[in-house]
């Protein structure tokens, strides 16, 4: 019987030592070899397009003068104020789509043998119309100019929300010039491409102003025929600077 036991432990402990050097014996996990880096190549990249603007903004200009009362002078731009208004809602404006961007009361002054003369209380107020519809456009000048503002400028735009759309598109394109461009020096070098380690971007975009002659508009007789106003094409464009690995 206690043969029998010794010959059990035995045998336990044999393939106890087997399982252990097939254990040790066993090769480790490869583990993959990273791609050698030969170094970096800096690559620009430049996308552009011409769109037509969604938004035609007006700036407007409202003044009144008076020697004896700022209020006088106040009071005068309120009433020119109140006859825009009117007549841009008359067209279908919201408050959304007009703005007061200033609005300051001065006292204006000479020069008369090197000492200030006081000459006149000067009240003004600079409004923006976001003009969205087209059609509206010439029509928001003549309505403006005949309530009593004048009109500073008049700037084909793009919204925000086009801006971002454009931004997503640009810079795609952009980034596949400069790819395409690194692969190209890349191939001549009979070296490839790794991947990108550094991006920088930046999009390019001016909106196209159109200056209103006031004078003109101001002097037309009412029976000249309404203002029209035609957008142009805005220029788009993003470029940016893509660091790329050098790989044999």
């Amino acid at each position: 019987m206690e043969r029998k036991n010794v010959l059990a432990i035995l045998l336990t402990c044999i393939i106890l030592v087997g399982s252990l050097a097939g254990i040790s014996m066993a090769s480790p996990p490869m583990e993959p070899q990273a791609a050698e880096i030969l170094g970096s190549i800096t690559m620009p990249g430049s996308a552009e397009i011409q769109t037509m603007p969604d938004w035609i903004v007006i700036l407007l200009n409202i003044q009144a003068r008076d020697k004896n009362s700022a209020v006088t002078a106040k009071d005068r731009v309120a009433q020119i104020i109140d006859r825009v208004l009117q007549s841009l809602r008359a067209l279908g404006f919201t408050d959304d789509d007009i703005e007061t961007t200033a609005y300051s009361i001065q006292m204006q002054y000479d020069w008369v043998n090197g000492v200030q003369v006081f000459r006149e209380y000067l009240v003004s107020c600079s409004m923006k119309i976001i003009v969205k519809d087209f059609d509206k456009a010439g029509k928001v000048v003549d309505a403006s100019v005949n309530a009593g503002a004048f009109v500073t400028s008049i700037t084909f735009e793009l919204s925000k929300e086009k801006r971002e759309q454009l931004k997503t598109k640009m810079m795609a394109e952009a980034a596949k010039d400069a790819r395409s461009k690194a692969s190209a020096v890349m191939a001549a070098l009979n070296q490839h491409l790794g991947r990108a380690t550094s991006v920088s971007v930046q999009m390019n975009y001016q909106p196209v102003r159109a200056y209103y002659a006031e004078a003109d508009a101001l002097d037309s007789p009412s029976s000249e025929p309404p203002t029209t106003i035609l957008p142009t094409d805005l220029k788009v464009s993003a470029t940016l600077t893509v660091v790329f690995e050098i790989l044999p």
